[in-house]
């Protein structure tokens, strides 16, 4: 199984989506998706149609079931990371492998970088200005080893 883990904020929002829609979206919206970045959007849900499943990592996972999270983001989800008591991100995602051996390939995609030294290969760094880009996508694939078309 191959596994993108998600955060969202800097990631699927940015700067400009913020100025665009005057607002910050939060999971409680039943429109959030409508403000996110719609390319950043489009390149999560093309990595999911080529059968990666996507784990919220997010903060946006508090709270919330996956089913209300997919729904708030129009992101096909197929779980959401637990809480560990450090909440240290990259603990909580070493968790949820550790109970997932059929994981063969994973990405991080996240704005922070508070993960253990042997995720840091698999990381992603999108930035508050931009959200996932271009480049982002195409390591992302090479990390799933997934084609980019």
């Amino acid at each position: 199984m191959k596994v993108l883990f998600l955060d969202i904020d800097e990631v699927l929002t940015s700067r400009r989506t913020i100025y665009a829609f005057n607002t910050v979206p939060r999971c409680s919206m039943s429109n959030a998706h409508t403000q996110l970045d719609s390319i950043s959007l489009a390149l999560i849900n093309k990595i999911e149609k080529k059968g990666v499943k996507i784990v919220l990592s997010s903060t946006w996972r508090i709270g919330h079931t996956v089913e209300e999270a997919s729904k708030a983001l129009s992101i096909p989800l197929f779980d959401k990371t637990g809480r560990c008591s450090t909440g240290f991100r990259g603990n909580e995602i070493k968790e949820w492998l550790d109970n997932h051996p059929e994981v063969t390939h994973y990405v991080i995609l996240d704005d922070s970088s508070d993960f253990l030294s042997e995720q840091k290969k698999f990381h992603v760094k999108t930035n508050y200005r931009n959200g996932v880009l271009a480049h982002h996508y195409e390591k992302m694939c090479k990390l799933l080893k997934i084609d980019l078309w």
